[in-house]
């Protein structure tokens, strides 16, 4: 088990041939404890590949400020069978902030801030119905169908989402995707 504090500081992660930057074989907890968060992890230009991809493992993310650079297509976080948990944290994504590449990989979502950048970005996505989304502040509108069992999203005041407890009244699955509703 490895806890990394990025402590304000910034953490370049070169990619080769579009391939994985850091592969967790282990339990790795990343903290920042420098105030206000300034520390960062960066997807360097590098191709289609991934920043941090749990393998079989865990990844536990609390805080850092976690970009993919100038690379419009790389994946910040990875999880091909293993799990993943989001309590904190920016992430400012011109592609994907997280992808479930498994079906027994594991995404929670318990909270953070998510800002989009790119055209075509977008911030989950999983093979199956493995991530759960609970907490956690988003720029633009998620899936329903990310969201934790028992959780719905709603625009906040200032034209953010956010999860939040609450009933939904219709729940559609089509292939494998499921859409909640209020």
């Amino acid at each position: 088990n490895v806890t990394l504090d990025l402590n304000g500081h910034e953490l370049k992660l070169a990619n080769v041939n579009n391939n994985y930057s850091v592969v967790i074989n282990g339990e790795l907890t990343i903290n920042d404890s420098s105030e206000p968060d300034t520390g960062k992890i960066i997807l360097a230009e590098n191709g289609y590949g991934l920043g941090l991809t749990a393998q079989a493992t865990g990844l536990t993310v609390n805080g850092g400020i976690f970009e993919n650079g100038a690379n419009e297509y790389a994946y910040i976080i990875g999880a091909y069978g293993g799990k993943v948990t989001i309590n904190g944290g920016t992430f400012n994504s011109k592609y994907c902030v997280a992808n479930a590449f498994a079906q027994s990989a594991q995404i929670e979502v318990k909270g953070g801030t998510f800002n989009n950048e790119g055209q075509y970005a977008y911030y989950f996505t999983l093979l199956g119905n493995n991530i759960a989304v609970s907490g956690g502040t988003f720029e633009n509108e998620i899936l329903g169908g990310l969201m934790a069992d028992g959780y719905v999203l709603r625009e906040n005041a200032d034209g953010t989402f956010a999860p939040a407890e609450g009933p939904y009244v219709a729940e559609i699955n089509w292939g494998g995707y499921i859409g909640r509703f209020e």
